[in-house]
């Protein structure tokens, strides 16, 4: 049996592993796919989380993620490390925007789709956006050296549609905006206008000083360490 050390402590690593954008192995070829999705509602609050995805191609590689799976400390350790991580990269976003920023932790799942395991873990960031007027407006932290292996989702509260998108999206809705992985969002700048409004525009946000870039959020090679380390402690 995995212990519940052996799980923690891998699951300590992917602070760690969130900053090395590293493609998850065999994402591509599952039906659920890795991503960052952003909710935001009207106050510019947002929903953040982070879904990677993992290829389950042996009975190994499935009983080590079964483990995590029915494990809620590990998950709980992870979902903590993982709201600390998020929280310096929102330290740093307020310190461009000079907007006061702060993370909770959410909610984890694990879940199993056939093949593929899914572990996904969700944080609520205050004043993700800007209020401008009647818009929300979205720069920091993803103009700023932002990467990412995965696609990145905003969505728009209710009431509210995409009005303006640099760089375009490459999927767009009234209310959704969706970039692919890889997408150099340097510059970025979404603007979420109130239904029945004129796109007002946003003001440009001063960066501080300095050019340091801010890491993505993508977890990236950290499930493959806990299955590797989870098969060893299972070999032992």
């Amino acid at each position: 049996m995995i212990s519940n050390r052996t799980i923690a402590t891998v699951l300590a690593g992917l602070v760690v592993c969130s900053l090395a954008m590293t493609p998850v192995a065999g994402a591509q070829q599952s039906d659920t796919e890795p991503s960052l999705v952003v909710e935001v509602d009207e106050s510019g609050d947002a929903m953040v989380t982070l879904t990677m995805t993992y290829d389950l191609d042996s009975d190994e590689e499935a009983d080590a993620f079964e483990s995590l799976k029915s494990d809620e400390e590990a998950q709980t350790d992870a979902l903590d490390r993982y709201e600390g991580n998020m929280q310096s990269v929102a330290d740093t976003a307020s310190d461009r925007t000079d907007r006061s920023m702060a993370v909770t932790a959410e909610s984890v799942a694990v879940e199993r789709h056939d093949d593929v395991g899914v572990l996904s873990m969700t944080v609520e960031w205050t004043n993700f956006a800007e209020m401008d007027g009647d818009d929300l407006v979205l720069t920091e932290p993803f103009a700023s050296g932002y990467e990412t292996d995965r696609p990145l989702t905003v969505v728009a509260p209710d009431g509210y549609h995409v009005s303006e998108a640099t760089p375009t999206p490459d999927s767009e809705s009234d209310d959704t905006a969706t970039w692919a992985a890889g997408t150099d969002l340097d510059g970025f700048e979404l603007v979420l206008t109130a239904d029945g409004e004129a796109a007002t525009g946003a003001d440009e946000t001063d960066d501080a000083d300095g050019d340091d870039s801010l890491p993505g959020f993508g977890i990236g090679a950290a499930i493959a360490a806990l299955i590797g380390a989870a098969m060893l402690a299972r070999r032992r």
